[in-house]
């Protein structure tokens, strides 16, 4: 802050700084003082109120759920030693399932399957066809995955259902037998009368996935998140260690959150409440309390731009002149910073024609070297040099010599390889590192750019060509041996000019 660098401010001018701020702070205490202890309070009968209304609901649910797998136990114990290929048991057993699921009021279809997919039975004919769409699912969990209890939700008739299914071995028959139980949702939530209660707004049965079963009076609900304001992952967060059983609460926008598990199923019981009109009152008090901190805040401002007006004018001054300054050492630092690049340029490359000169060329063929030691690589050294260069120079000048050495170095850079280094070695010689090629490899790229340069005209009046000596790098070579040796190649070239001479020794 500029008040705190360069202001000098007299007793009054700190006083009315922290008039302001004193206001504030101590409206900010009064409020929460006041409501602290209440806030708690309230917020803890309410959210008992809530959880007792969530706990009411959750055991109607789980026992309905209870009782329809109860019952799908005893038909499976009973089924046990029941011979399905005799007529008369079986319709003796049949007999027994709607006997028994008559006193289940909730229940709508009880279906038997065995493992062929075969419906051996249904309470309600009309449910046939739905009962067999549902086998794959229960053929791929019973069957496929050995479970012997499932539940998922489906669909008959645009109403949506909750599927309990058990499978056991029919020891008669030699085979597994499964029962299945339809409770529509109309069972589970209307029957429950939630709507009289005056706290619950929300109610939905959901599973760990998120798909929502069944929600309250039916509404329909694109997901869980548009239903109690929070992500699936936030929900199964809630009480750390996730939705293992028990409640878990969290408010959110002034709603109370409230999760329970309907122990032995894998459902949710979602809940959202609103937390009430007691906490309006807290509300605007708190809003009160902020206004008065913003306001100080602004007197605050207000006094700190008079008294340092003046203070800014001197500082912006400064500013502007230590930017100019910083500018200009700014562009000093690049303009040096661009001469040392240049100097470091021309140091390691050849003026005229851009190539590495001998000095940086000398150091590269070292490093090969080195690399060639460690890692058993191979490279080769080619030498190059024009023939007849200095009849070029006297007959033709000296800036005709220039360009034909610029036409062998435009011939060189564009047919060796990318990866191939080449360098001017000195006058009208060059040198080039060819690397992971051997002495035959670098023979036949040499001899193409040898015939590629004598078959490319330089001038009509005046033909170029080049003598070159090839070798390899051997175990144990040193800089001046591998250039040596390369050097006898090219003097052996040089003999009849225009050649690619090899030295392997």
């Amino acid at each position: 802050m500029i008040f705190l660098k360069k202001g000098k401010f007299t007793k009054s001018h700190i006083v009315l700084m922290l008039l302001p701020l004193v206001v504030g702070l101590a409206g900010l205490l009064y409020i929460l003082n006041m409501f602290k202890n209440d806030e708690k309070l309230l917020l803890v009968k309410q959210i008992q109120a809530y959880e007792l209304s969530g706990y009411l609901i959750a055991e109607k649910i789980q026992g309905t759920l209870n009782s329809v797998d109860l019952l799908l136990l005893l038909l499976q114990n009973k089924a046990q030693a029941v011979n399905f290929n005799n007529s008369n048991e079986g319709r003796e057993f049949y007999k027994y399932i709607n006997t028994r699921a008559r006193f289940f009021t909730h229940l709508d279809n009880i279906t038997l399957f065995n493992s062929k997919g075969e419906l051996l039975f249904t309470e309600d004919i009309t449910r046939s066809k739905h009962a067999l769409q549902l086998f794959s699912s229960l053929k791929r969990n019973h069957l496929e995955k050995q479970l012997p209890f499932y539940l998922f939700k489906s669909n008959f008739n645009n109403n949506d259902e909750i599927v309990i299914s058990r499978m056991d071995y029919n020891y008669e028959t030699g085979e597994n037998l499964i029962f299945v139980g339809e409770l529509c949702k109309d069972s589970l939530m209307t029957n429950f009368d939630i709507n009289n209660s005056l706290i619950i707004d929300e109610a939905v049965v959901f599973d760990r996935n998120g798909e929502i079963f069944f929600s309250l009076e039916n509404r329909e609900y694109k997901d869980l998140y548009s239903l109690l304001g929070l992500p699936l992952a936030e929900i199964k967060s809630l009480g750390g260690e996730g939705l293992l059983g028990g409640t878990n609460n969290t408010i959110l926008n002034n709603k109370i959150v409230t999760i329970i598990q309907l122990e032995e199923f894998s459902l949710f019981l979602g809940i959202k409440s609103d937390v009430g009109r007691e906490f309006n009152d807290l509300n605007s008090r708190k809003t009160l309390a902020i206004a008065l901190i913003l306001l100080g805040s602004f007197l605050v401002f207000i006094i700190i731009f008079i008294v340092n007006l003046h203070e800014l004018d001197k500082i912006n001054v400064k500013q502007k002149a230590y930017s100019k300054l910083e500018m200009l050492v700014d562009l000093r630092t690049r303009e040096l910073q661009a001469a040392v690049e240049e100097n470091i340029k021309l140091a390691a490359t050849d003026g005229l024609t851009g190539l590495l000169n001998r000095r940086s060329m000398t150091t590269m063929i070292t490093e090969s070297i080195k690399h060639s030691e460690r890692y058993k690589d191979v490279f080769s050294l080619v030498m190059c040099d024009i023939d007849h260069f200095k009849r070029i120079n006297d007959t033709l000048g000296h800036e005709m010599g220039d360009e034909a050495l610029k036409f062998i170095v435009n011939c060189l850079k564009l047919n060796f390889r990318d990866s191939d280094i080449v360098a001017r070695w000195g006058g009208e010689e060059f040198i080039i590192i060819l690397y992971k090629t051997d002495n035959q490899q670098a023979f036949n790229i040499t001899e193409k750019i040898r015939v590629l340069i004598e078959k490319n005209p330089w001038r009509e009046d005046f033909k170029l060509t080049c003598s070159f000596g090839v070798t390899t790098y051997i175990e144990g070579d040193n800089i001046h041996t591998i250039v040596k040796r390369t050097d006898v190649a090219l003097y052996r070239a040089k003999v009849t000019r225009n050649r690619v001479e090899i030295n392997a020794i």
